[in-house]
C-alpha cells in the first residue's frame, strides 16, 4: 500500500511538473507576445511622430503657399486696379479733349438770335 501511494504521487508530481513546463511555455510565448507588441506600439508612437511632423510641414508649406498665393492675387488685383485707373484716366482726358473740342466747334458755329 506505501508503494502504491508512492507510485499515486510520483504521478502527481509528474503531472505537475508537466503543467508547470507547458505554463512556463505559455508564460514565455505571452512575454514573446507582449515584447512584440511593445516594439510595435514604439514603432507606432515613431510613425505617429513622423506622420505628425509632416503634417505641421504641410500645414506649413500650405500656409506658405496660401499665403504666396494671396501675395499673387494681391498682385493680380493691384494690377487690374492700377490697369483700371490708367484707363479711367486716360479716358478722363478723352472727355476733357472732345469736351474742349466740341466747345471749341460750338464757338466757331453762328449762333441764331
Amino acid at each position: 500500500e506505501a508503494n502504491d501511494l508512492a507510485e499515486t504521487r510520483l504521478q502527481e508530481l509528474e503531472t505537475a511538473r508537466g503543467s508547470i513546463t507547458q505554463l512556463e511555455s505559455e508564460l514565455q510565448e505571452a512575454n514573446d507576445l507582449a515584447e512584440t507588441r511593445r516594439e510595435d506600439l514604439e514603432t507606432a508612437r515613431e510613425s505617429i511622430t513622423q506622420l505628425e511632423s509632416e503634417l505641421e510641414e504641410a500645414i506649413a508649406k500650405d500656409s506658405d503657399d496660401e499665403s504666396a498665393s494671396m501675395n499673387a492675387k494681391e498682385m493680380m488685383l493691384q494690377n487690374k486696379l492700377d490697369e483700371q485707373t490708367s484707363l479711367s484716366r486716360q479716358r478722363e482726358r478723352e472727355i476733357k479733349k472732345l469736351t474742349s473740342e466740341l466747345s471749341q466747334m460750338s464757338d466757331s458755329v453762328p449762333h441764331v438770335s
